[in-house]
């Protein structure tokens, strides 16, 4: 029997795209080929060597007169060849540059201080001679003032060269030592790549046609070292008052009925992809996907416990407060919100999303973002206050998720009139939702809040009670009337033993609802200041004891 003959070729299948999961990544190789008749071995060589050998899947369109018949991955270093570099050479010119310029100062310093102690010796022969010639009544004033002149220019003129040369030694010195240990830095990181090399690996796949024909071939793996998280933008805009227009044109205007109604403020909502990766290879002009799916999330059984059913004296009721959150997954929403997970939070449903262009990821290990959709939704913005929580005022805005594709959990960064302010996050939104974004404090309000309790035992009753004080001292200090809302709250009880009411000494009357909130929309003229106060009684039977 004759054995079939084995063409062996390159095979250059770019990265086409990557399916981002939440811990690793998926990567999709394309590439149009003509197979000869016989076998072909192919190989695609600079993969990731950290690539999953099981997940290897290899497709090839052309007919069912092509076949597969083995695939497998070869790894290995590869020898990085080391010379010396341009950069190298040009930082050995450099240095041996430097040190003719320091021997050469060097030299000039030494003959600078060979004529200074010349001219020191003439100066002190010049003071000599003086002596002498006032000693012989040979007086010469003048001869000895251009002496002694000449002398003090001259030694002036070389201690400044002397100076100014040392000053230059010491900048080539520094200089000189920089250049030197970048050398050492080049020539320890050469010997490092000499000694390991790079680590990388090939995809060999071995073909079988019978007749030569194109091909299409599309390889899928999954790397680890790969993951990305949701990240968004919002940025808040106001769009300056207009005012009617005159003769075709918009004018300015003194009288304020010629306003035109405000418009609404607007948000432009970015949502991001922010991808880390370190597999060994780069992904240049990739089309991503990013997916929610965990393949390999396991489950685990719960563990079973006895559960005993017996019976016991009746014991004096005990009451316990605690905290609990009041809200939804959006204010569109009646279900409550997702477990909260250590990865991303899809509120349960698996989500995939395609960035609508195509963008670059080095293997660096470092974030890069990547556009998946932006939207713009008219906000609601309002002032709200929760002095119990934090004693400021922040800026709220209510917007709807105008895009057709969830907003999942994630930090967002706030950009407010054309700069940052700040970042906040937000839970998983549907599309078509409302959701809340808070923008910060501000700067122009203060709040202060107390709170006094009095406990008193009414005669001949079963009830103690306990009347609490709260008192809200808001101040504007800026030129502009604010109008804000505030809430407050009380205890809710669960059981009949403890009543809690608000009292009608309250502002304005207000009541609770049902989860406990009282609100007060506030008005705060430029300069001024108000005052809030609540008066809720909490009522206790006296045979409940509080933990």
């Amino acid at each position: 029997m004759m054995n079939q003959q084995t063409n062996f070729a390159p095979l250059i299948a770019p990265i086409d795209t990557v399916t981002m999961l939440e811990d690793r990544a998926q990567v999709t190789r394309r590439a149009t080929i003509a197979l000869l008749a016989g076998r072909t071995r192919f190989a695609i060589k600079d993969v990731a060597a950290v690539l999953s050998d099981k997940t290897l899947d290899i497709t090839v369109g052309g007919g069912s007169s092509v076949l597969v018949n083995d695939v497998r991955v070869i790894r290995g270093r590869r020898k990085v060849k080391v010379e010396r570099n341009e950069n190298l050479r040009e930082l050995i010119a450099e240095r041996n540059r430097l040190d003719r310029q320091i021997e050469r100062v060097e030299e000039q310093t030494d003959e600078a201080r060979r004529q200074l102690r010349l001219v020191e010796q003439i100066n002190e022969q010049v003071v000599a001679g003086i002596g002498d010639d006032v000693y012989w009544d040979r007086a010469n004033p003048q001869q000895w003032t251009e002496d002694l002149s000449l002398a003090a220019g001259r030694n002036g003129e070389l201690r400044d060269r002397i100076c100014a040369w040392n000053q230059e030694g010491r900048s080539l010195d520094g200089k000189r030592n920089d250049v030197a240990r970048r050398i050492e830095d080049a020539e320890q990181s050469s010997k490092k790549k000499n000694n390991t090399g790079k680590p990388g690996a090939r995809i060999e796949i071995d073909l079988q046609c019978d007749a030569p024909c194109d091909a299409e071939i599309r390889v899928d793996y999954i790397v680890p070292n790969a993951c990305w998280r949701p990240y968004h933008t919002a940025r808040l805009t106001v769009p300056s008052p207009l005012v009617k227009p005159k003769q075709n044109r918009y004018v300015a205007t003194k009288d304020p009925r010629e306003l035109l109604p405000p418009a609404k403020p607007k948000i432009a909502f970015a949502c991001d992809g922010c991808i880390w990766q370190n597999t060994g290879e780069d992904w240049t002009n990739v089309k991503f996907a990013f997916s929610t799916q965990r393949p390999s999330l396991g489950t685990q059984p719960p563990i079973l416990v006895d559960d005993i059913v017996g019976a016991r004296r009746k014991s004096p009721v005990v009451v316990q407060t605690r905290e609990q959150a009041i809200h939804t997954t959006g204010l569109g929403g009646d279900t409550q919100a997702a477990e909260r997970l250590p990865g991303i939070d899809d509120g349960g449903r698996t989500v995939n999303l395609c960035a609508p262009q195509r963008a670059d990821v080095p293997s660096n290990g470092r974030p890069y973002r990547v556009r998946i959709f932006e939207f713009e939704s008219d906000a609601n913005t309002q002032l709200v206050a929760m002095p119990e929580i934090a004693p400021v005022v922040i800026l709220k805005s209510e917007l709807v998720n105008r895009s057709d594709s969830p907003i999942l959990a994630g930090p967002v960064d706030l950009i407010r009139y054309c700069g940052y302010s700040g970042r906040t996050s937000v839970r998983h939104i549907a599309p078509g939702e409302r959701f809340e974004i808070g923008w910060g404090p501000d700067d122009a309000l203060r709040i202060d809040r107390s709170c006094e309790s009095a406990k008193g035992t009414k005669p001949l009753s079963r009830w103690d009670t306990t009347d609490h004080h709260v008192t809200i001292k808001i101040s504007n200090t800026g030129p502009k009337e604010k109008h804000l809302l505030l809430t407050e709250r009380i205890p809710v009880s669960e059981v009949e033993q403890v009543q809690v009411e608000a009292l009608s000494r309250t502002t304005d009357r207000r009541k609770s609802d049902e989860n406990g909130f009282l609100n007060w929309d506030v008005i705060i003229a430029p300069f001024a200041g108000k005052e809030i106060h609540l008066h809720y009684a909490m009522n206790k039977r006296k045979n409940v004891a509080e933990t």
